[in-house]
């Protein structure tokens, strides 16, 4: 049922229908409600929020409330700003009842489109989705007869789901096996031997026996089933197999209803869903290879229950009490610690040693997971609602509480090791070089570095933990993690809705919300003190325990909600403006106002504390971190297994706890004073009718967010766990380095002019520089093809240049030896980051929306929307010099929805044969087609870079799909951009710093039209947008899809018929391809040799079981008929009461069952409803 939300205007679906938002709001501001509880996933609320913990079932659910813009008072309470509120059925004083079955098969399918090219089968994707229900008064013949009294329902749904989905793995060339690394230059490809190399220059050349065992194992597994073909990068293939899975749900619901009196109703319902899947192929943790012994399942239980009591206290003033709780049973494992039996335990990586041994290549790693978790997220909520019907006002008086906890868990299963050369230290640095490599790019060296560690095992980090047992208060290596908290949110309301006159109402309401900080349930996290910090008198940081029930920050008291809003009927009755507005009735002017507040998920909380030194404390070693111990040699080795060991500790905790030394601890903390996000949205809209049956509104929906959460890294511009990997620009202009960095690329530009290309001479941390022995030969550093690289004229980058500086310990030592302050680059020179959540960000959104509605009339209801997001933004954090600024995001910008259904008017009774005979009418009679249908457009983000040679528009127009084959694969491949834009691209970021121009001499230099990098010799930028745009955004084509279904239904005795449905989904076997931008950095970014190809189409396995292609599905269902409740139950009926809100109730079928009784209906139904976008995004982190 939820699906059915993404075709309302302002819901806009960029990826899969989980990836949903409305009206550009954060995602903590939707929440979703199941008889008045909260049903989110509150663990994930501010990254997952279109996704229900209990799914509301489509035949479970009676009505559907969904207010989008500008509510009122009586929506918040820790609930945001949108709600999804559904209603579960209940029964009444007549049985009724329905079984049904969903069915598809792949011989009812098209195949993927790259599945076609890659010369695989259809995916075995087979879903049966069945279930029954049924509703009516509690009787016990003979001793109660509950008619007008109490009342039950039942519901019960399972859902099978054997599958296979199409996965793309990234392998060696199986020439890299023995030694050979490949790379491109022009139209040649080229081979080194990294193993004869080396031994020719007396280095390692003896590969490792467990990388070799693995890359075996991978070889053999790419030969039992699937495609493998070379890729456009010649070191690689690509190997695309279809991955087995099975998913299993089942979902009961009850509701009981009962009179306790005429002015008083008991209702209570429960739900519970169970899911199952083996592996958790959403999350990708399916293997990684065919026969790989390592992934992780997933397992859930998540259960739902309300209780409420509604009261008619007298002829003017109703009341209602409602309480709920939610997810509050087992909760959800995404894999299991390591204290079980299964198939992400430790036995699953004892084929590599005993260690998950990651590769720093392109290439696939083969386990899939090394860190299971696990989590529970209870959410306890009650809520008192009383309305006083006063003359002309409706007063809403009430309050709520809601409980919000969670318990996040998780196991680290083995050390990691991490391979990896290091360009510091290593004795082979010397081999990567352009003479060794004729016409390489500082890309393809890198490369090169990886492959050769690869081969030969060689370690770049030992990666372990030590985690605090609640138990016995003693660290524990690899030990599981155990994070329990909650928050409070408490709220008041008081609202007026005044009938002014006939054709005017005002409403004006207020609500104050309290949020709790989040509080512990145990005493094993941490914060952090940061009361002095500083490299120059300052005290250093240390971490403190964050006892149990202690507050992480101060209480946000202020938080005043206003609304208001005002609908208005002109009631012109003739002259210009009647024609203008419309039939007087139907005319109206509505505006509104409101002011609403976030609930974070709680993953917030947990992820910050949890990643403080004190819960766990890292045991990993590394370069900076006693990898390599005084009086040992460099490299540390994969078969060197009494050097891989984690780094030692105390099992005690002892508070507080200093920082360690080379930056092997990150800081994490609140802001002390942080607000509690808000947003401030309003709308305006004019509706009027076309006609008796159909009306057309128009309105303006925008919003503006402030106080918003947001991490802000104090030392760096970009970082990961180890530390920066780029420093702001704004320390660089107050330390000069800037200037330093210019006069080095003036240097770099005289030594190739002048031929010395190798750099031999330099400064090397000596205060002796009077002395020319003192640095002439004495080490490698200005022949690190990394560091050199970075000073090249078509791509300057000093933010990178200061951390090859900083990051390095030896280098900062020299620093501080020769006078410089401890923290020259960075604000605490202590820590390797300082990640501080304040409430700082802002949002944007204005959108247009215009809405055609056709009530059902003469068989026929639809409706179409569209929308323009003619503005969308986010805050961009560009230093403390320069604080924050708005920046356009890629989402929405132009969506056209449609939904239908049209009951053909022949058989008897209707238009045409209404007194055909009961033969003819079995055939003819009784047939329906209804569909739904999504064209969209979305922007895509080709980040900070420059045009050259070409306008945006001239850019905008080129990317499109482009069909090419490749003959030397027989695979026909699709990329976005002409061919010279693709090479003059890479090009313009594929530099060396030897040349002249310094562009390699394996692609040349660009010329044309290209993208290139934003820095240049003219402009380097101090924050982005100073030499090209921040966010190069550009229109995808078009998303296009249509899903149809047709319906038979045949009368049975009595009141019940029987129907049958076929529905066909992507009728038309549109492919929507994923379009692609700036590609990642880990494959090469805009040099890769895949810049701008298109290896993905739309699929969705998250709730709509979609591998690709056209789909067709059966649906059988028997209705036992008693009640006027939608005769035609296949579908979904959709009123669309734009107010404040807009209403979904279950449709009254055709008039010949039940009269109409709305105005307005549109179709989708839990087959169909899955139209969607292209550009996934990645879920990160898991989901149920």
């Amino acid at each position: 049922a939820l699906n059915a939300v993404t075709f309302l205007p302002g819901v806009n679906t960029a990826g899969v229908n989980r990836d949903s938002t409305i009206n550009g709001l954060p995602e903590g501001f939707l929440s979703i409600t199941l008889d008045g509880v909260s049903d989110n996933d509150n663990f994930l609320r501010n990254t997952d929020s279109f996704f229900a913990s209990v799914t509301p079932r489509q035949d479970a659910v009676e009505a559907v409330s969904v207010t989008l813009a500008a509510a009122g008072a009586n929506v918040g309470g820790g609930a945001g700003a949108v709600t999804m509120a559904f209603q579960t059925r209940s029964g009444t004083n007549r049985f009724s009842g329905s079984v049904y079955e969903y069915y598809r098969n792949p011989g009812m399918n098209s195949n993927y489109y790259f599945n076609r090219v890659n010369h695989q089968g259809k995916n075995q994707v087979k879903l049966n989705q069945f279930g029954a229900r049924a509703g009516g008064p509690n009787v016990i013949p003979g001793l109660y007869d509950g008619h007008g009294k109490a009342f039950y329902f039942l519901h019960y749904e399972q859902i099978r789901f054997p599958n296979s989905f199409t996965r793309t793995r990234t392998v060696f060339n199986p020439r890299v096996a023995d030694g050979w690394f490949r790379y491109q230059f022009g139209s040649e490809v080229r081979e080194v031997n990294l193993l004869q190399l080396a031994a020719a220059n007396g280095q390692i050349a003896t590969k490792d026996p467990t990388m070799t065992k693995i890359m075996n194992m991978i070889s053999a597994s790419t030969t039992t089933g699937g495609t493998r073909t070379a890729s456009n990068d010649p070191l690689y293939d690509s190997y695309v197999w279809q991955s087995p899975a099975t998913l299993f749900e089942h979902q009961p619901t009850l509701r009981l209803d009962y009179n306790l009196t005429n002015q008083h109703r008991l209702s209570g319902s429960y739900s519970f869903i169970t899911a199952k899947r083996t592996p958790d192929y959403l999350n990708s943790a399916d293997p990684r290879f065919p026969g790989a012994p390592n992934q992780r399942d997933f397992k859930s239980t998540r259960p739902l229950v309300s209780m409420s009591m509604r009261s008619v206290l007298s002829k003017d003033i109703t009341n209602e009490l409602r309480g709920g709780l939610t997810a509050f049973y087992k909760g959800s494992n995404f894999g299991y610690p390591s204290s079980l039996d299964s198939r992400n335990s430790p036995k699953s990586f004892e084929d590599q040693g005993g260690f998950a041994i990651t590769t720093p290549t392109n290439t696939t790693d083969w386990f899939t997971s090394n860190s299971p978790s696990w989590r529970i997220a209870p959410t306890y909520s009650v809520d008192e609602t009383l309305t006083w019907l006063k003359r002309a006002h409706t007063l809403t008086f009430g309050g709520n509480v809601l409980i919000s906890n969670a318990e996040s868990n998780g196991q680290q299963m083995v050390p990691g090791i991490t391979l990896g050369f290091n360009t510091d230290f290593d004795p082979a640095i010397g081999l990567f070089n352009t003479t060794n490599f004729p016409g390489a790019s500082s890309s393809v060296l890198d490369a090169a570095r990886a492959t050769y560690a690869v081969l030969t095992g060689r370690v770049a980090s030992v990666n372990s933990q030590a985690v605090l047992d609640g138990k016995t208060n003693k660290y524990v290596e690899l030990g599981p993690q155990i994070l329990p908290g909650g928050i409070r949110v408490y709220g008041m309301i008081g609202q007026d809705s005044w009938k002014v006159k006939r054709n005017l109402t005002l409403t004006g309401g207020l609500r104050w919300d309290v949020q709790t900080p989040f509080t512990p349930f145990n005493s094993t996290m941490s914060s952090v003190t940061m009361a002095k910090p500083g490299a120059s008198g300052g005290a250093a940081p240390e971490f403190i325990q964050l006892a149990k029930g202690t507050e992480g920050y101060k209480t946000d008291w202020n938080n005043i909600a206003p609304s208001a809003s005002v609908a208005w009927r002109p009631d012109v009755k003739e002259g210009f403006l009647r024609t203008l507005l419309g039939d007087p009735d139907q005319a109206t002017i509505r505006a509104g106002y409101s002011v609403a507040f976030e609930r974070q998920g709680l993953t917030v909380f947990t992820g910050l504390y949890g990643g403080n030194r004190g819960n766990s404390i890292s045991l990993s070693r590394n370069a900076n971190l006693g990898l390599v111990p005084a009086g040992e040699s460099w490299p540390v080795l994969l078969s060197q297994t009494n050097r891989l060991y984690a780094a030692s500790f105390n099992p005690d905790p002892s508070y507080p706890i200093a920082i360690r030394a080379a930056r092997a601890d990150s800081l994490n903390a609140f802001a002390p004073d942080i607000n509690i996000a808000r947003v401030r949205n309003w709308m305006v809209g004019f509706a009027r009718s076309l006609s008796k049956d159909t009306a057309v509104e128009i309105r303006y929906v925008g919003n503006r967010g402030d106080n918003q959460w947001s991490s802000l890294n104090y030392n760096c511009l970009a970082s990961n766990n180890s530390g920066c990997t780029s420093i702001r620009s704004e320390n660089l202009l107050a330390n000069g380095f800037m200037s330093e960095f210019k006069l080095a690329m003036a240097n770099l530009a005289v030594n190739n002019a002048s031929g010395i290309s190798s750099r031999a001479g330099y400064l090397n941390g000596s205060s002796d520089y009077g002395n020319p022995n003192a640095y002439i030969n004495a080490s490698t550093t200005w022949a690190n093809s990394t560091i050199a690289g970075r000073l090249v004229a078509p791509n300057p980058n000093p933010n990178t240049a200061a951390v090859d500086l900083d990051g390095n310990l030896t280098r900062r030592t020299n620093a501080v030896r020769l006078g410089y302050p401890a923290n020259f680059f960075i604000l605490n020179p202590d820590v390797a980051n300082v990640n501080v959540t304040d409430s700082g960000a802002f949002s944007d959104y204005h959108a247009l929306q215009v809405e055609l509605r056709r009530r059902l009339s003469r068989g026929l209801s639809a409706n179409v929307n569209y929308q323009f997001a003619f503005r969308e933004g986010g805050s961009n954090f560009d230093g403390f010099s320069f604080g924050r600024v708005m920046s356009p995001v890629d989402d929405v910008r132009h969506a056209i929805k449609m939904q239908w259904d049209w009951t053909l008017p022949v058989g008897k009774g209707e238009r045409f044969g209404t007194d055909m005979n009961p033969v003819l009418n079995s055939i003819l009679g009784g047939w329906s087609v209804n569909g739904v249908g999504r064209i969209q457009t979305v922007l895509q983000d080709f980040g900070n870079v420059r045009l050259v040679g070409m306008s945006k528009s001239e850019f905008q127009n080129m990317y499109t799909y482009r069909f090419v084959d490749n003959p030397a694969t027989g695979i026909t491949e699709v990329w976005m951009l002409p061919e010279d834009v693709i090479l003059n691209t890479r090009r313009a970021f594929s530099t060396n710093n030897t040349t002249l121009n310094g562009y390699s001499t394996s692609l040349g230099a660009p010329t044309g039209r290209y993208l290139a990098p934003a820095n240049s010799a003219d402009c380097i930028q101090l924050h982005a947008g100073d030499c090209a745009p921040r966010n190069l955004l550009i229109l995808a084509p078009w998303f296009k899809r249509f899903d149809i279904g047709a319906t038979k239904r045949i009368e049975m005795p009595g009141s019940g018929y029987f129907e049958v449905r076929f529905d066909v989904l992507n009728v038309f076997d549109t492919p929507n391809f994923i379009p692609v931008t700036q590609p990642s950095a880990a494959s090469g970014g805009y040099t890769s040799a895949s810049f701008s190809r298109v290896t993905s189409a739309y699929t969705d396995a998250s709730n709509t079981y979609d591998p690709g292609g056209r789909i067709g599905q059966l649906m059988f269902r028997s209705i036992e008929q008693a009640v006027c409740h939608a005769p035609r139950l296949g579908d979904w009926r959709v009123l669309l009461a734009f107010q404040r809100s807009s209403r979904f109730l279950r449709g009254q079928g055709n008039r010949k069952h039940c009269p109409a009784a709305y105005t307005l209906s549109a179709v989708t139904h839990p087959a169909t409803a899955s139209s969607s976008a292209p550009a996934p995004r990645t879920p990160s982190p898991r989901r149920s």
